[in-house]
């Protein structure tokens, strides 16, 4: 799966990121919604929140949904995953 050429599109949905947790934890995000109405993508958004907090992520380090959804604060998102790949 590839995110694209757009950075914040590719990562809207959360299904990559959920793919992501799920790769490092098994498990971590029970469902993943392919849905494109917006509620189900938030939700992945939030599984994917959550399960990173589980994995160890401190919380000053994890983006919040409308960083991501509404491409409010990119930096921070890619802070998070940056983070998350130090762990």
């Amino acid at each position: 799966m590839s995110i694209g050429p757009n950075f914040q599109l590719g990562l809207k949905d959360g299904i990559i990121l959920c793919e992501l947790i799920n790769k490092l934890q098994p498990g971590s995000v029970k469902k993943v919604n392919e849905s494109s109405l917006n509620w189900p993508q938030l939700e992945n958004i939030g599984n994917f929140i959550k399960a990173i907090q589980a994995y160890g992520m401190k919380p000053h380090d994890i983006f919040e949904a409308n960083d991501l959804f509404e491409n409010g604060n990119m930096t921070q998102v890619q802070t998070t995953l940056v983070a998350l790949a130090g762990l």
